[in-house]
């Protein structure tokens, strides 16, 4: 059978589009992506919904796999954008509204009252994340003694002296899904070994240390002398007049020695849940995108870049996907601002015209497209051209549509066709390999 179906040639449109960057937070993180995304030409409006810019990055005493304190690089940094003539900063402003898609967003800025329209062509989510530090989970109250990771850093960065201390750390009930607090807990524990030769515990439940040269922290750690103690039960945290009791046992030795053990310390330094900023959720519901299973925002598309999101145009770059690693955000800011110049790249960009497109006689503005559409890329436009009888039929916005094909296989009436798989490209390819 002669297959005479051919591939349809590609056409391409021309399209004016806005190249300023929306970047939202003022931690590393949004600057990092501002002063990248202002290296390739695009203005940048950085918000921050604080008085001032640097996030909780600067509060903490060191940061794996950086040779400078964080107050040092967050100093940096706020220097470098403050000084940057294609960066404007707004703090104590929030994202209220959002119209658009990309190259054409307008986003509603809110300081105190007063709400601002702004025109932007590309919108970065920099928003981090933040910890709870919550003791009573443990059976436990408020002292001195019983710290989190992220008082245990501040102490460390104000110059506290741990020397010959006895201090626990315990990472057996925090969050898995994360490596950020076992790497943390490792490297503290290694720092009060070494530099106040202080008797450090660790107990942990599991201990994840896959990532450049974790594995290799953690071997040193053991070889300082810091003890790790698993456990498979809860354990049993107590304090008495400052004195901290931890009742444990060993899953590894209990068949030959039986316990229950007990360690005392001085300090337990305990987990601290790793939870999205404050306003994640609505801030979601103004973006028009997903969360993830654990509220952060959502990275598993195993089609696209992480820090792309369902809609092209806004991306995510740091703490608000998941709590990582300064280098992670690094490269994440790069990723980011690499993307958005490939696709805005001038004032006027070339885009290929290849987009599902509808058959106006079929349609009957029912919906169900513009319902799934994933990447909101479609829009019901109305005029005297559309014969039919609502003189109205769905459009994809090319700059938008990620050529999925949902809209084509959801469409009841067959009105919309994707390019190079129409319905008679298809049926030709059937045909053909029946004989």
């Amino acid at each position: 059978m002669e297959n005479n179906t051919r591939l349809e040639e590609i056409s391409c449109g021309d399209y004016s589009v806005n190249r300023t960057v929306l970047v939202l937070g003022g931690g590393l993180a949004g600057m990092e992506t501002s002063l990248q995304a202002a290296a390739r030409g695009h203005k940048v409006i950085l918000v921050e919904k604080e008085d001032k810019l640097g996030g909780r990055v600067a509060r903490i005493n060191s940061i794996t796999g950086v040779d400078r304190k964080p107050s040092q690089l967050i100093d940096e940094k706020v220097k470098e954008v403050t000084s940057n003539p294609s960066i404007e900063i707004k703090t104590g402003v929030r994202l209220s509204d959002l119209d658009g898609n990309i190259g054409d967003y307008t986003a509603w800025l809110t300081n105190g009252g007063s709400e601002t329209p702004v025109d932007v062509g590309a919108i970065v989510v920099a928003t981090g994340f933040k910890t709870i530090f919550c003791p009573v989970k443990y059976g436990l109250g408020i002292a001195d003694n019983i710290i989190g990771q992220m008082k245990l850093e501040m102490l460390l960065a104000e110059g506290k002296d741990f020397s010959g201390e006895n201090i626990s750390l315990v990472i057996g009930k925090s969050t898995e899904e994360f490596n950020l607090s076992f790497v943390i807990a490792i490297k503290n524990a290694l720092l009060l070994r070494k530099k106040f030769n202080a008797t450090v515990n660790v107990f942990y439940t599991n201990i994840k240390v896959g990532g450049d040269n974790w594995e290799k922290m953690y071997t040193e750690a053991r070889n300082a002398g810091v003890n790790f103690f698993k456990f498979d039960d809860d354990i049993e945290i107590t304090s008495n007049n400052g004195e901290i009791s931890i009742v444990y046992e060993d899953p590894f030795i209990k068949d030959k020695i039986s316990g229950p053990f007990i360690i005392t310390s001085d300090y337990v330094v305990l987990p601290e849940e790793l939870i999205p900023a404050i306003g994640t959720e609505d801030l979601a519901k103004v973006l028009k995108i997903d969360l993830g299973p654990s509220s952060f925002f959502n990275i598993d598309n195993a089609h696209i870049l992480p820090e792309m999101t369902s809609r092209d145009g806004i991306y995510l770059v740091g703490g608000c996907q998941y709590p990582g690693f300064v280098n992670d955000i690094q490269i994440s800011a790069r990723v980011v601002a690499e993307e958005i110049f490939r696709k805005l790249y001038a004032d006027q960009v070339s885009v290929e015209l290849t987009q599902p497109y509808v058959d106006a006689t079929k349609c009957v503005v029912c919906l169900t497209c513009y319902r799934c559409c994933p990447h909101g890329a479609i829009t019901i436009e109305h005029g005297e051209q559309y014969d039919n009888l609502y003189k109205s039929a769905a459009q994809m916005n090319p700059m938008v549509c990620r050529r999925c094909g949902i809209c084509a296989a959801e469409c009841p009436g067959k009105a919309i066709q994707l390019p190079d798989y129409t319905d008679e490209q298809v049926l030709a390819q059937l045909e053909a390999m029946e004989v």
